[in-house]
C-alpha cells in the first residue's frame, strides 16, 4: 500500500502535477466550478423564460407581434435590430479589451468572453451592476482586483456617455415643453443647469486620477494601494478612447429604439422616439441601485416619457420587452454557455 502511494505521488511529482492532497483540490474546484455554472445557466434560463411568460400574459405579445405586416422592410429591420446588438457589444468588448491591456496582457477572446459572462451576472442585478463580476472571473487571480477597478472606470465611462446624450435628451424635451409649463426664463435656467452638470462630469472623468488619492486614504485599503494606483496610470489618451466608444455604444441603444418602432409602431414620429428613448435610459442611469429588474424599472420610464408624447402605453411596453430581448436577453443565454468556457477558481497566473 505504501508502495503504491510512494509511486502515485512519483508519478505526479513528474508529471508536475503536485501532491495527491493538491490534485483532490483542484478536482473539488473543478465539480464547485461546474456545480456553480450549471446553476447560473439554469437561473438565466428560468428568469428568462419567466419574463417572457409575464409579458405574454400582461401584454399579448405574440398575438401583436402576429398583427404586424410581415414584409421586406419588416425582416430588414429585425436584421438590422440584431445587428445593432452585436455593434452594441463588440463596443464593450473593445472598451474592456483597451482597459485591462493598459495593464496586462488580455486576449480578444479572452475580453469577448468576459463581456459575455459579464453580461449573464448582470441579468440578475439592478442597473446591471453585476456585469464586473462576470468580467473578472474571466482574469487570472492577481488581475481580478485591478480588473475590477477597470470594471468601474468602464462603467464611469458609460455613465458620462449617457449624460452627455441625457442632456440632449432634455434639452429636446424642454424645448417641446418647457416654454409653455414653465415660461422662457426657467427653461433657459434649466438647460444652463444641465450643460454645467455635463461640464462637471467630464472634468471629474478625466481626473479619475483624484479616486487614487481618496481610496488610499482609507486605511483598510492599504494593502491594495498597488493595485489603486490603476485610477492614476490611465492616460487621457486612453480615457478619450473610451468615452467615445461608450458614446457610439450608447448611440448603437437608441438606433435600436429607433428602429423597432419603425417596424413595430411606424406611425410614431421619430424625434419624440429619439427624446423618450434617450431620456428613458437616462433616468434608469440616475437610479443605479433601485432595487427591481431593469426591464421593469425601464418599462416604468418608457411608458412615463412616451406617453407625453401620447404614445400607445401597450405599443411602447412590447418595443422595451422586444429590445431587452434583443440587447439582453439573447446575449445572456450566450454569456451562460461562455461560463463553461473557463475556470471560476483559479490559485494562481
Amino acid at each position: 500500500m505504501k508502495v503504491s502511494k510512494l509511486i502515485a505521488r512519483s508519478l505526479a511529482s513528474s508529471m508536475g502535477l503536485g501532491s495527491s492532497e493538491q490534485l483532490l483540490g483542484r478536482s473539488g474546484y473543478r465539480v464547485l466550478g461546474l456545480v456553480l455554472k450549471s446553476l447560473i445557466s439554469l437561473a438565466v434560463i428560468l428568469f428568462i423564460y419567466h419574463r417572457f411568460v409575464s409579458a405574454e400574459q400582461q401584454l399579448s405579445v405574440l398575438a401583436f407581434l402576429s398583427g404586424i405586416q410581415l414584409n421586406g422592410g419588416a425582416v430588414a429591420l429585425s436584421l438590422a435590430a440584431a445587428l445593432f446588438m452585436v455593434l452594441n457589444w463588440s463596443m464593450e468588448v473593445i472598451k474592456w479589451k483597451y482597459l485591462v491591456s493598459s495593464q496586462f496582457d488580455l486576449p480578444w477572446k479572452r475580453a469577448a468572453k468576459g463581456v459575455l459572462s459579464g453580461i449573464t451576472f448582470g441579468l440578475f442585478t439592478p442597473n446591471r451592476v453585476g456585469e464586473f463580476f462576470g468580467r473578472v472571473l474571466t482574469l487570472g487571480a492577481g488581475q481580478r482586483v485591478k480588473g475590477a477597478l477597470l470594471s468601474m472606470v468602464n462603467g464611469i465611462a458609460q455613465t458620462v456617455a449617457t449624460l452627455t446624450f441625457g442632456v440632449l435628451g432634455i434639452l429636446l424635451f424642454l424645448y417641446r415643453f418647457g416654454p409653455e409649463s414653465l415660461g422662457w426664463i426657467p427653461t433657459i435656467i434649466l438647460q444652463s443647469t444641465v450643460l454645467l452638470t455635463l461640464g462637471l462630469a467630464m472634468i471629474l472623468y478625466y481626473r479619475i486620477d483624484l479616486f487614487t488619492e481618496f481610496l488610499l486614504r482609507i486605511p483598510r485599503l492599504g494593502k491594495y494601494s498597488e493595485q489603486i494606483q490603476v485610477f492614476a496610470s490611465l492616460s487621457n489618451d486612453l480615457l478619450s478612447k473610451i468615452y467615445f466608444l461608450s458614446i457610439v455604444r450608447f448611440a448603437t441603444f437608441i438606433v435600436q429604439y429607433l428602429i423597432v418602432f419603425r417596424a413595430l409602431m411606424p406611425g410614431q414620429g421619430m424625434l419624440e422616439v429619439l427624446s423618450a428613448s434617450i431620456l428613458t435610459l437616462f433616468s434608469i442611469t440616475l437610479l443605479p441601485f433601485v432595487p427591481v429588474p431593469d426591464l421593469l424599472l425601464r418599462e416604468s420610464f418608457a411608458l412615463g416619457y412616451f406617453e407625453l408624447y401620447q404614445f400607445d402605453p401597450i405599443g411602447v411596453s412590447i418595443v422595451v420587452f422586444v429590445v431587452w430581448g434583443i440587447n439582453v436577453a439573447l446575449p445572456s443565454v450566450i454569456g451562460a454557455i461562455t461560463l463553461f468556457t473557463f475556470r471560476f477558481f483559479k490559485t494562481k497566473e
